[in-house]
């Protein structure tokens, strides 16, 4: 047979002073006397029930056990247990897992611990297994005390199946040395008090506690058992909180304990990490969460949750006035991780050394929605661990296409999982002064090409998907700076080093600032007017000012370009543009949702290439003077959409006399002020003048005015 039982036909009891055939071996200390029964083992797994759930079944010794042991597997179900034994009774298995099914009962009124009707709990310290697994269904519970003195043993305990109604008065560490790892999950049912601490004052706690609730009511939750402790045993021990699905309300309480009582507390007392996940609504609705840093304490609510009420507080490392508290002073932002060093709040990533690039965050939207893509763009994630400050790049769909912070889209039949794309960031502060510089915002590189070089070595030992750069205060990026040979200037008849292009680091690249106002001024007077990159470059929380040769072209090569909402231009030096006519690519989009610029030439020489160039999302205030074809023999597709701001010039021509373009230009407008539109930039065309180009104008729902210019283009001035 793979399992016995022993079925109990009506009330009756058991006598655990009853040794007859020696079924039991009892244990005693200097105090008690045989105060631990253990029956023998059953050799296979052992069923104790009843013929009617109600059947009261009394295991008696009023003068001795108050320890009940089993040498194997148990199932307690279908009966009522009463314990008239010496004092509050703790049952446990010194191998195999226990389990009280959702039809098992405790007598009466048993919380309550009188005689003849004693309290019954769970007491992991003595099994001898690796996992040891209680699983309670049913009953009332005086206690359950997690822990055992092996570090390398894990107890887990599931209370609860989500719909029985079992009830646990304390759930706690044990007054014992505990160093293990110990997981709780509660899936229904009642918990009185949920304790982080232990009920004693002289024991060594470490290891870990690690707690999910999925459902039931919790009506107390504490870091603490007792207010004092003579040891700072709980400084060592990790504490993890985590609500997966669960809605209500929950009161937290916080000990500041000392070493002696009424003293203060000398160590950081609290949990380490509580999350909310899986559409949590929690409601903490009195006191406020003490976490503490071991090293960094962490707060994470998913995009699906929702938490309310009191706040949380860190510990401060610093006990030299006792213990002092740090409010959270960061916006709790979906998805992100929250986390206290000792001294500051931070957000960050990679907690328990999980993951050297972060996670998520994940949203997911249904069919026929039109959607603004989620702005992440100004969160820095501190590295712990070792890992490497993170900054927001992008979204990822599960089809591997990138979509950009400002982006509108309407989701595609069977919906839309969009992931976040985060970029390791080297931060730049000409204003540091130390000499340990390595990127963090903590220690930045003092000039860009430091911090580009460091990149270069950084992407060869951690796999991010992007790059990025980011520049703390107002300063120089020297374009004529280089060291480390980070440049490849390009040089024609007339212009020495004119294009500036940085070497290729294989990821895309983000430009952004620590303010949307510092100003990063682009540098080289007498030589550079064309930036090129090698990959997807984004300018974004920042404000450029061109310090350069004239007018500064931003190139499309093998490269797009994204231009964000909180990018901005400083017009006292020179203006900007871009350019496609060097486009490589069979296909490149351009999205401009803020700044200021001085022109956009769409057209490249390949009638096999397309352009495509997208101005606003319908909120944001871009601004081009002057959009029209390339001033060279263009012969492709061009697509412009403008959704908003203001272009003030749109030409349907080139601005230039000399060339044969046939390119077709197609723009299509939404909304934004468009000033001007005409069909020409030149009075005159040696060639005849766009003869073989397609030129579209739709407006789409638009509302507004405009100038409209025409011209009869000859092959002369006069003409």
């Amino acid at each position: 047979y793979a399992a016995g039982a022993v079925l109990f036909m009506g009330d009756q009891t058991v006598d655990l002073n009853d040794n007859t055939n020696q079924i039991y071996t009892y244990a005693s200390n200097d105090i008690n006397t045989n105060y631990q029964t253990m029956l023998a083992a059953a050799g296979k797994p052992l069923l104790f029930t009843a013929n009617t759930p109600s059947t009261v079944v009394t295991y008696s010794s009023p003068s001795n056990v108050f320890y009940i042991a089993f040498n194997g597997e148990v199932l307690f179900n279908h009966m009522t247990l009463k314990l008239n034994t010496k004092k509050a009774t703790r049952i446990f298995t010194l191998s195999g897992d226990i389990t009280f099914g959702a039809s098992f009962l405790t007598f009466e009124n048993s919380i309550s611990n009188t005689t003849g009707n004693r309290s019954l709990g769970i007491d992991y310290s003595s099994n001898t297994q690796s996992s040891f697994n209680v699983r309670i269904y049913g009953g009332d519970w005086a206690y359950v005390y997690f822990g055992s003195a092996s570090a390398t043993r894990e107890n887990k305990l599931i209370l609860g199946n989500g719909e029985s109604n079992p009830y646990v008065k304390l759930i706690c560490y044990n007054n014992t040395n505990c160093q293990n790892s110990n997981y709780g999950y509660i899936r229904s049912g009642r918990v009185g008090n949920l304790s982080f601490g232990y009920p004693g004052t002289d024991r060594i706690v470490s290891g870990k506690m690690d707690i999910t609730v999925y459902g039931g009511q919790i009506d107390l939750i504490s870091d603490a058992t007792t207010e004092y402790s003579k040891t700072t045993n709980l400084e060592h021990c990790n504490r993890y909180l985590t609500f997966d699905g669960y809605t209500g309300s929950v009161v937290f309480s916080h000990l500041n304990v000392g070493t002696a009582p009424g003293t203060a507390g000398s160590y950081a007392n609290g949990i380490n990490r509580i999350s909310f996940i899986n559409h949590t609504n929690l409601n903490i609705a009195s006191n406020d969460v003490y976490l503490k840093a071991s090293p960094v304490a962490a707060v994470y609510v998913d995009t699906t949750s929702f938490v309310s009420g009191h706040t949380f507080f860190g510990i401060s490392h610093d006990f030299t006035f006792g213990e002092q508290t740090i409010m959270l002073d960061l916006d709790v932002i979906p998805g992100i991780l929250l986390g206290f060093d000792g001294t500051k709040w931070i957000y960050t990533y990679g907690m328990d050394g999980l993951s050297a690039i972060p996670q998520g965050p994940e949203f997911t939207y249904s069919a026929g929605m039109t959607i603004t893509m989620p702005a992440y763009s100004d969160i820095v994630l501190n590295g712990v661990n070792n890992n490497p400050d993170m900054v927001f790049f992008a979204w990822m769909d599960r089809e591997g296409v990138y979509h950009y912070e400002d982006d509108v889209i309407t989701v595609p039949d069977g919906g839309l999982t969009l992931t976040a794309v985060w970029a390791a960031v080297m931060n730049i502060d000409p204003t540091y002064t130390e000499n340990d510089s390595n990127g963090t915002a903590s220690k930045p590189f003092t000039i860009f090409n430091d911090a580009y070089l460091a990149m270069a070595a950084l992407l060869k030992k951690v796999p991010c998907q992007a790059a990025a750069f980011r520049f703390i205060g107002n300063q120089i990026w020297d374009l004529d700076n280089n060291t480390g040979d980070i440049y490849a200037y390009a040089s024609n008849s007339n212009h020495t080093n004119y294009q500036a292009k940085a070497f290729n680091l294989g990821v895309p690249v983000l430009y952004t600032a620590d303010k949307d106002t510092t100003v990063v001024t682009m540098y080289s007077p007498s030589h550079v007017f064309y930036f090129a990159s090698h990959t997807t470059t984004i300018f974004n929380g920042l404000t450029l000012l061109c310090n350069t040769k004239s007018s500064l072209r931003f190139i499309v090569n093998t490269n797009e370009y994204i231009y964000g909402s909180r990018f901005f231009m400083n017009t006292s030096k020179n203006a900007i543009g871009v350019d496609f006519g060097s486009l490589a690519m069979e296909e490149a989009t351009v999205r401009i949702y803020g700044g200021t610029f001085s022109f956009v030439y769409l057209g490249t020489g390949s009638s096999q290439k397309i352009c495509n160039l997208i101005v606003g999302n319908g909120t944001n205030e871009p601004k081009i003077n002057l959009l029209c074809l390339n001033n060279s023999n263009q012969a492709n597709q061009n697509y412009a959409t403008i959704n908003s701001g203001t272009i003030s010039n749109l030409s349907f021509s080139y601005p230039g006399t000399a060339y044969n373009n046939n390119a077709s230009m197609s723009v299509t407008v939404k909304g934004g002020i468009i000033t001007h539109i005409r069909d020409f930039e030149s009075a005159y065309c040696d060639y005849d003048h766009l003869l073989n180009s397609t030129r579209t104008l739709i407006f789409d729902g638009w509302n507004g005015e405009f100038t409209y210019a025409h011209k009869n283009i000859g092959p002369a001035a006069d003409k």
